[in-house]
This record gives structure tokens, C-alpha cells and sequence, in this order.
């Protein structure tokens, strides 16, 4: 009645058991609790020091040039988190981290903007790429639905960009697959820190619109805060993604 040997026609799925590991509750504790893991016990005070910092970028960023090197510090913890955290592709998000360090420094002098978005650029580059190996590609009605809303605002502002139309088309383009990458993660049954990112990438997306058209449109109201609170923020759940 009952037989071991497989069907024809019939797929099946093949498990590598590992050895378990065994040990005392003493054991298990040193190893993920964050009352014994030195790395996460580091991950939660830059967690806080880039809170910190951050409040002391944005009400130093029209009164002192020092907002410069706290802007700096700022990206330096998040990137910091990323770096113990990461391991395999997620380096890539380390490393998007790295040029944002970059690209915050050339945003702060108007000779080097172009430079600073081609930093920005090379981070959404990294995060795109860590998010397809990571988690795949998102469904398309969701590129469709992102791009529509990208180039929908990119569409009014073109006319004040002058020369920088093609760069910003060109960044624009960049961030929108960034963002619609992001949503990837949502098809996975992930309930820990990964699900920050499309948060993150949102955030992201949404500092640098309001800063484009701050910048080549009209002085927007709140500018330093709605920009430097939603792109820290966004960058800081970018890297908590890597904790596990």
C-alpha cells in the first residue's frame, strides 16, 4: 500500500539539515541578546548619537558652517551601522552610506553640486542593485506607478533646471528605480528590520525632491528641516535594514 520511492511526474523539494547546536540558555543569551552582543550593544549608541547629531546638523544648518562637519558625523554613524551589521550583498548598502558621506559634504558648496549628486547618484546605484540581489524585483505595476509620480513632478521643474536638465532627468530616473526596488521587500514574509526600507527609500525620495525644488524653484517653508529630518531618517532605516 505504502511505498518509499518518489512519483514520476511529481516535484520535490530537497532540505540540507544542519547539525543543532547545543548549549545552556547562558549560551544562547551571550550570543543574541543585546545584553551580552557587543555589536548590537555599539549598533543602539550610534543609533542614538545619530539622533543626536542630527538635531545638531539641522539647528547648526543656517547659523554656523560646523553644521558641515555634524552633517558629515551624521551619515558617519549611520554608515557605522551598516558596516558592523552587514554581511555579503548588504555591503553594498555600506557602501551606498560611504558616497552619501561624499555626496553631503559637495552639497554644502554650490561648485560642487553637480558632484554631490553624482555621489547621490552612485548610492541609489548600490541600494538598487543590493535590493534586486536581496529580495528580487518588484512587480511591475509598482515601477509603473513610481515612475509616473517621479516624472510627474520632474515634468514642472524641467523648465527652471537650464543646463542641469539631462543630469537631473538622469538622477531622477535613478531614484525612481531605487524606490520602486525598495517595495521588493514587501513579497517576502520578513518581519524584522528589512521592512524599514521602503520607509527609507520613501523618506529618501522625498528629502530630495524637496530639496530640488527648493533649490531651482523657490524657497520652500521648513526647507532645512523637512530635508535634513526625512534624509537622515530615511538613510538611518536604510542601515538598520542590515541588523538582524
Amino acid at each position: 500500500m505504502f511505498s518509499n520511492k518518489p512519483l514520476s511526474g511529481v516535484g520535490y523539494l530537497s532540505y540540507k539539515v544542519e547539525d543543532s547546536v547545543s548549549g545552556t540558555r547562558a549560551d544562547a543569551e551571550r550570543n543574541y541578546s543585546w545584553r551580552y552582543n557587543l555589536t548590537l550593544k555599539i549598533t543602539v549608541g550610534l543609533f542614538f548619537a545619530s539622533l543626536i547629531s542630527m538635531v545638531i546638523t539641522i539647528l547648526l544648518k543656517t547659523r554656523s558652517r560646523s553644521c558641515v562637519v555634524f552633517k558629515g558625523l551624521t551619515t558617519a554613524f549611520i554608515a557605522t551601522v551598516a558596516m558592523l551589521n552587514s554581511q555579503g550583498i548588504e555591503w553594498l548598502i555600506f557602501a551606498g552610506l560611504a558616497f552619501s558621506l561624499i555626496g553631503d559634504v559637495f552639497l554644502e558648496f554650490d561648485r560642487l553640486f553637480l558632484q554631490g549628486m553624482l555621489a547621490f547618484f552612485t548610492t541609489h546605484l548600490l541600494y538598487s542593485i543590493a535590493f534586486v540581489k536581496l529580495f528580487g524585483v518588484s512587480p511591475w505595476w509598482i515601477f509603473v506607478l513610481v515612475y509616473t509620480v517621479v516624472l510627474l513632478q520632474y515634468i514642472p521643474l524641467r523648465k527652471y533646471l537650464g543646463p542641469m536638465k539631462i543630469a537631473v532627468l538622469l538622477y531622477t530616473l535613478m531614484i525612481a528605480t531605487m524606490l520602486a526596488l525598495s517595495f521588493a521587500v514587501l513579497r517576502h514574509e520578513i518581519y524584522y528590520a528589512r521592512t524599514l526600507i521602503p520607509a527609507g527609500a520613501v523618506l529618501f525620495a522625498f528629502s530630495d525632491s524637496y530639496l530640488a525644488w527648493d533649490r531651482f524653484v523657490r524657497k520652500l517653508p521648513m526647507r532645512n528641516f523637512l530635508v535634513l529630518f526625512t534624509y537622515f531618517l530615511g538613510q538611518l532605516f536604510i542601515a538598520l535594514s542590515t541588523v538582524i
